[in-house]
């Protein structure tokens, strides 16, 4: 009788092994074939890349006078440059930031700080200005500070949009924060 549990086991082990020989080949196989698959995808491209190549022929100058090149009209006003949300400023609001630039490529900002309550709000408002290098202005519910990193300066007009938000114009001069904020409110 042990005997033929001893002969029993042994069978089963081999068939088992067995089994597991032809899934491990199998499955080597399938891994190659896999890696060789995701290379050939990358050595395709790369060799496609040479060939997107358009050859141009450019006209020869034959003289040596200046050209001038006039591009589009200056345009007045701010140009929409791109948009950021999400995340929380030092003050602990929800921020969000909208980027423009004027027509001699000086940039402007505006950002919003939201908060739950009216109180953080008008924390983070009194904040700023305590954080600010210099005030320039300052009433019930507008700010106009100036900040200064090393040798970067900057100007921030901070108004409450409602009870619990801020909105903060960030610009390099004070005439171009004050130029942006009367753009915005004709234009929202």
């Amino acid at each position: 009788m042990f005997r033929a549990a001893a002969e029993w086991c042994r069978r089963l082990l081999f068939e088992r092994n067995n089994n597991m020989k032809k899934f491990y080949s199998r499955f080597r196989i399938a891994l190659i074939t896999f890696a060789l698959g995701l290379s050939s995808v990358f050595m395709i491209n790369g060799s496609l890349s040479f060939s997107r190549e358009v050859p141009v022929t450019l006209p020869q100058v034959e003289t040596t006078a200046v050209f001038e090149i006039i591009t589009k009209e200056n345009w007045k006003g701010f140009q929409f440059v791109g948009q950021g949300c999400g995340g929380r400023n030092k003050y602990n609001g929800e921020i969000w930031v909208s980027g423009y630039r004027t027509n001699d490529w000086k940039s402007v900002s505006v950002s919003g700080s939201s908060h739950e309550t009216t109180k953080e709000t008008i924390n983070e408002f009194n904040l700023r200005i305590k954080d600010a290098s210099r005030i320039l202005e300052i009433a019930e519910k507008r700010a106009v500070i100036e900040n200064q990193e090393g040798e970067n300066k900057s100007v921030n007009i901070i108004f409450f949009e409602d009870r619990r938000s801020l909105r903060i114009i960030d610009a390099s001069k004070l005439e171009t924060a004050i130029e942006f904020e009367l753009w915005l409110k004709s234009h929202h």
